[in-house]
C-alpha cells in the first residue's frame, strides 16, 4: 500500500466519521424538539377527548386507521 492510498483512505475514513458527527448532531436536535411536541400533543388529545366525549369526531376518531392517527397527531 503506498503513502498516498493510505493517507487517502484515512481522510476518507475521517470525512465519513465527520457526516455521521453531523447527523448524529441533527437527530439529537430533531428529539429535543419532537419530545416536548409528542408530549404536548398527548397532553392535548387527554385534554380533549373529556370534552369530545360522546360526539361524532370521538367516534371517528375510534374508526380512523392508526396510520391516520398517527400522521394527525405528527401534523400538530
Amino acid at each position: 500500500m503506498t503513502t498516498d492510498l493510505r493517507e487517502s483512505l484515512i481522510q476518507h475514513a475521517l470525512r465519513d466519521k465527520a457526516k455521521l458527527f453531523g447527523w448524529a448532531r441533527c437527530l439529537k436536535r430533531l428529539g429535543m424538539v419532537l419530545a416536548p411536541a409528542g408530549y404536548a400533543v398527548f397532553q392535548f388529545d387527554s385534554e380533549l377527548s373529556a370534552r369530545l366525549d360522546g360526539t361524532w369526531l370521538q367516534a371517528a376518531m375510534h374508526y380512523l386507521p392508526l396510520s391516520m392517527v398517527k400522521e394527525i397527531g405528527m401534523t400538530f
